[in-house]
Formats: C-alpha cells, structure tokens, sequence
C-alpha cells in the first residue's frame, strides 16, 4: 500500500559520532541525547498535526485494527487519537507486558475501561478484554534514523514482538510517531533491533519499505 505523503524532515541530530566501547553503551549514551531532543520538541500543536497525519493513513490504509499507546514523558500523545479511531469504528488496543523478556500481548480498548498498571508506568486492559492481533502498529519512541530503526527505552517488547509477527508471517504495519526533531542520521543498531515500516511527523509520513 502506498504511503499518502513522503516527506523527510530536513533537520536531524548526529548520533553517529559518539562513541563507546560496547553496543548497549552506546545505545544509552544514544538514549541520553535523544531525550533531550525530544524535550525540546514537544509541541501540542505538533502533536495535533500528527495525530491528524496518523489519521488520515489509517483511513486510507482499509485496515480495521490499530495498537497504540498511553504517552510516557515526552511521547507524542495518542489519546485523542485513540478517541477518533473508535468513534470511527476501528478496533482499538493498546500494548500488555505480560512476562519479562517476551513479546507483547495486546488487549482491546474502549473509551472508559478500566485500566491497570504495568511496568515501566504505562497502563493497559485487565484480563477481561479480548486479545487482539492488531494490522496497524502505532508505535511511541525516542528517536528515528533515515533507515527506519527506533530508539526506544531499552526494554525490546517492540522489537520482540515484531520479530514474532515477521517470522510467523504476520503481517501488520508498524509506524512510529515522532517530532521531526527526533530524526537522526543512523542509530546503534544490533541483530534484535526491527526496523519500522514508517515513520509519521508533524511534516507528514517517511515510509521506509
């Protein structure tokens, strides 16, 4: 399915250049000065503009399921998108760590539910709502490079997951949602990291496959 908009943002940081003496430690010197960028980057009307962009490719997409996420920190805030979606009838879920070091289950939302507390402060569905395997993967990060790699916090449930969707031969579009201040020029990557599909901004959408 072809992307509505291609647009790469012009301005990114450098993380290429820094160095360290083993792959986890520069990820989290990588981390460090990605959350700074993002701290800086925050804007409501930016946000707005993305949940709008994210929108609008979801309804051309013809896909009915979408996983997103209740924002930590800085993450660009999907809660009114959310909302937007199941006004319009698509199935909405939202992510559970169910064990350590596992892949991610993801369990039906509806505005109102009650939700618990997971690690790592986020919040999903209890045990009563249903299991959904969603089509579209919305997904929250620190920063993003030109070959569609994604910083998270650490955790790899993102990264876990996708690699059991891919290797079991499901298919399901993952597109992080970002500032276009958090790109950068090429992320610390090893042989666990997923490369994401797109990438949606304020500016419109990078598809990367």
């Amino acid at each position: 399915m072809a992307p509505p908009f291609n647009i790469l943002a012009e301005g990114r940081f450098i993380i290429s250049q820094l160095t360290a003496p083993t792959i986890d430690a520069l990820k989290m010197l990588a981390r460090k000065k990605a959350k700074k960028v993002r701290a800086q980057a925050v804007n409501n009307l930016a946000a707005d503009a993305i949940n709008r962009h994210v929108l609008q490719f979801i309804e051309q997409s013809q896909k009915k399921s979408v996983s997103a996420y209740l924002a930590i920190g800085g993450e660009v805030d999907a809660s009114v998108l959310m909302h937007g979606l199941y006004d319009k009838n698509f199935t909405v879920c939202l992510p559970v760590v169910t064990e350590i070091d596992s892949p991610l289950v993801f369990r039906y939302w509806q505005p109102g539910c009650v939700l618990e507390k997971g690690p790592f402060s986020t919040k999903h569905p209890g045990m009563e709502n249903p299991a959904i395997d969603p089509e579209i993967m919305l997904l929250p990060m620190l920063a993003y490079d030109d070959f569609g790699n994604r910083l998270g916090w650490g955790g790899g449930y993102f990264d876990r997951t996708l690699k059991q969707c891919r290797e079991n031969g499901r298919s399901v579009i993952t597109v992080g949602l970002a500032y276009a201040a958090q790109q950068c020029d090429q992320l610390p990557v090893d042989e666990f990291d997923q490369a994401l599909d797109g990438v949606i901004t304020e500016n419109g959408m990078m598809w990367f496959t």
